[in-house]
């Protein structure tokens, strides 16, 4: 009661505890219509391959679901390498993010170009990323550009994503 707004946010690993959650949960939880307002997963680490097969999941329970990636991101990298080279869902590849429908992805390779990091939190350091957060936040507003228009829209392979400059 009183809670008008909830926004969840699933970094790294996470998004594998809200995978299992939504799999086995989720018809439940969609039955109560999408209760989440914004949902984002932030440098997800599963199996983009699985996600193209699950994201219905977090589509149905969210009115707006937002994927960030990151092709310099070296603990995604690594995670990559020890799951037997699966592609995880926060990379980006020469294609571009994962793109599904109803899942807005964005970019942000430009802003995690620290030479010394490991480029695993760009999403909670990059102001960036923070005002399109915090627009997504206040505004839900889609497609991203509306919120951001420095965002650039590019039309990939696997379908229209956005790209954050640096």
């Amino acid at each position: 009661p009183g809670v008008e707004k909830v926004h969840l946010i699933a970094h790294s690993m996470g998004n594998a505890a809200l995978a299992q959650l939504l799999t086995h949960a989720g018809t439940q939880l969609g039955q109560r219509g999408q209760a989440i307002e914004q949902m984002v997963l932030a440098a997800p680490d599963l199996d983009a391959g699985e996600f193209g097969n699950i994201y219905q999941h977090f589509t149905a329970v969210a009115k707006g679901v937002t994927l960030y990636a990151c092709a310099s991101d070296r603990a995604l990298l690594a995670a990559q390498k020890i799951r037997g080279n699966y592609i995880r869902l926060g990379d980006v590849g020469p294609d571009g993010p994962m793109v599904v429908p109803g899942v807005d992805s964005i970019d942000v390779s430009a802003v995690g170009t620290d030479l010394f990091s490991l480029n695993h939190n760009v999403y909670a350091q990059d102001r960036g990323v923070l005002d399109d957060l915090g627009a997504l936040f206040l505004t839900g507003q889609r497609p991203p550009k509306l919120r951001m228009p420095t965002l650039q829209e590019i039309a990939g392979q696997r379908g229209l994503y956005w790209r954050m400059p640096g």
